[in-house]
C-alpha cells in the first residue's frame, strides 16, 4: 500500500491518499481516486463537501493488518464404538515372527508372548508385533483377564517363525467361573498363520 500526505497550505489541513480508496482523512478534503478536490458551498452532486468551520489537527493514520479469519474447528460426530484394530508402527526383523493379537473375549485381557506384555481391549486388536521365537523352540503364551490374573491359560509349544506373519485370537471357551467371577466365561486362544 502507498501512503501521500498533502497539505494544503491555505487550511493547514492534512490528506492521506491510500492507493485510490477515495475517502476523507481530515479538514473537510475530500480524495476521490488518488483526486484532491478543495472545498465548495455548491449543492450539486458530487464528490465534494463543505468545508468544516473549524480546522481539524493533523491527523495520523496507522494501517494495521486485518486480524487473520479461520474457521471455527469442526469436531468430529462422538462415536459409541472404537476402531476395531489398533496398529503398531514398527518394522518387523527377519529375526521374528510379526504376530497379530485379535481380542474376541468378552472383557479387555492382558497376553504375556515369548515375554513380550500386550493388553487388549475388548473387540480390538494389536498388532503386528515383533515376536523372536525362542531358541529353544518353545513359544510361552499365556492370556489371563485384565482385570482378574486368575482367570486366565497359558501353553509352551512351537507356534511362531522367524520371518512369518501369524495371528493370535483370544475368545471365550465356552466355560463358566473363570477366575475369581462365578459366571465369568473361561478363556482360550489360537493361533494361525496369515
Amino acid at each position: 500500500m502507498v501512503a501521500v500526505v498533502t497539505r494544503a497550505a491555505a487550511a493547514g489541513v492534512a490528506l492521506l491518499v491510500l492507493g485510490g480508496c477515495g475517502r476523507s482523512v481530515g479538514g473537510g478534503r475530500t480524495v476521490t481516486a488518488g483526486a484532491v478536490s478543495t472545498p465548495s458551498t455548491s449543492t450539486e452532486a458530487s464528490t465534494t463537501t463543505e468545508a468544516p468551520t473549524t480546522t481539524s489537527p493533523p491527523t495520523t493514520v496507522t494501517p494495521t493488518a486485518a486480524p487473520p479469519t479461520t474457521a471455527p474447528p469442526t469436531a468430529a460426530p462422538p462415536t459409541t464404538k472404537p476402531p476395531a484394530t489398533t496398529t503398531t508402527a514398527s518394522t518387523i526383523p527377519a529375526s521374528a515372527a510379526a504376530v497379530t493379537i485379535v481380542n474376541d473375549y468378552p472383557a479387555s485381557v492382558r497376553v504375556m508372548v515369548d515375554g513380550a506384555v500386550f493388553t487388549v481391549a475388548q473387540g480390538r486388536s494389536i498388532g503386528p508385533n515383533p515376536i523372536t521365537p525362542p531358541s529353544d523352540g518353545n513359544d510361552v503364551i499365556e492370556v489371563e483377564r485384565s482385570d482378574d490374573a486368575s482367570c486366565g491359560v497359558g501353553d509352551a509349544h512351537k507356534r511362531f517363525d522367524a520371518g512369518q506373519a501369524y495371528r493370535l485370537t483370544v475368545s471365550s471357551n465356552g466355560t463358566a467361573g473363570c477366575g475369581s467371577a462365578a459366571n465369568g466365561p473361561g478363556i482360550t486362544f489360537s493361533t494361525a498363520p496369515t
